[in-house]
């Protein structure tokens, strides 16, 4: 009997998933969690410890170019964590070049960056773009990888992203700053509480962040179990595709977009779905509202009998959990693992 290992690791507030076929020990690593502090740290410590004496990853997936989710490649490829054979990155490096600059914006360096990087490492580097409602597929063994994110209009707005921090480059830091906004999710001190707000409205206002539309999103199916990763995608190209099908799709499990955001996990994505394991990977500590009670409404409203998985049991998260904890799971020494079985 074969075994698929899934583990996500505290990464703080970003995403770190490894995920293994314990048959043959191919590995797939999705992000890396954050350049710096407590998150780079356990990503650090615990995939050393994971990994022992094969630190070989078959494929790297960097779902986007924001610091919380490929800030830790560059510390685990020069420090001999891991050796990648393969990664699929939707760099800005792959757009014209004449619209690169230099650029105090963390996430459009650090894209470039890493980008120059790997290739003076020489790991082969692909990008991957789909077709409007469709999936491009990739195969490792027994792991089937259905992507269905970005597809070329998020990735043409992902080019102005970058045209537009060369303008920004030429202006003074506080217009910088003065354009940087992220949307606030509501504030709800209980499920209960926002339970009866979306019961009255529920508006989605989706994010329009140009880095998280063009975000690798994919289908991963293992013999009959099929896993949703949603890295910080925007919904609607999820819910394109997901409309296509004759009936809500099944998952296993489900990995919400953007730390459980309630600009990008909408209740039409719900709708669309059939699945009882929801992770939020999100250790509570920021300014955004991640993860959001709205969220956890909306999933609960479609799916009362739902379980919740969190990356991290800080006390952030234990305290935005009172109200429903007994539907939660959290990680074990910031492990948080699944694993499925595929029949020969």
């Amino acid at each position: 009997m074969s075994q698929l290992k899934v583990q996500f690791i505290n990464a703080g507030i970003g995403d770190c998933i490894l995920i293994t076929d314990l048959e043959t020990d191919k590995k797939i690593l999705v992000d890396s969690g954050p350049s710096q502090g407590v998150g780079r740290a356990t990503v650090t410590r615990v995939l050393f410890q994971t990994l022992n004496n094969n630190n070989e990853v078959d494929l790297a997936i960097l779902t986007h170019n924001d610091d919380d989710h490929i800030g830790g490649f560059e510390g685990l490829i020069k420090n001999d964590i891991i050796s990648i054979n393969k990664i699929i990155f939707n760099s800005v490096a792959e757009l014209e070049d004449e619209q690169l600059v230099n650029s105090s914006k963390a996430s459009y360096r650090q894209d470039l960056n890493l980008y120059k990087m790997v290739k003076d490492t020489n790991i082969p580097i692909e990008s991957i773009v789909v077709e409007a409602g469709s999936s491009s597929v990739l195969e490792l063994g027994d792991i089937t990888l259905r992507f269905i994110s970005p597809n070329d209009i998020k990735m043409s707005m992902l080019k102005r992203w970058a045209i537009k921090e060369k303008k920004l480059a030429e202006k003074k830091e506080e217009v910088r700053l003065a354009k940087k906004s992220s949307k606030n999710a509501t504030v709800y001190t209980s499920l209960e509480q926002a339970l009866t707000a979306i019961e009255v409205e529920d508006k989605f206002d989706a994010d329009k962040r140009e880095p998280n539309g063009s975000s690798l999103a994919f289908i991963l199916e293992y013999g009959e179990s099929r896993l949703l990763f949603l890295g910080d995608c925007h919904m609607d190209i999820v819910e394109a595709y997901l409309a296509s099908k004759e009936q809500p799709q099944y998952f296993d499990f489900v990995k919400l977009s953007h730390h459980a955001s309630e600009h990008n996990n909408s209740p039409e994505f719900f709708n669309l779905i059939n699945c009882k394991n929801f992770v939020v990977c999100s250790d509570g500590d920021n300014s955004y509202g991640h993860p959001s009670m709205k969220t956890i409404a909306r999933l609960t409203k479609r799916f009362p009998d739902s379980f919740i998985h969190f990356t991290s049991d800080s006390e952030l998260i234990r305290n935005f959990t009172k109200s429903f904890s007994s539907r939660c799971h959290y990680p074990t020494n910031d492990i948080l693992e699944f694993k499925y079985e595929l029949s020969k």
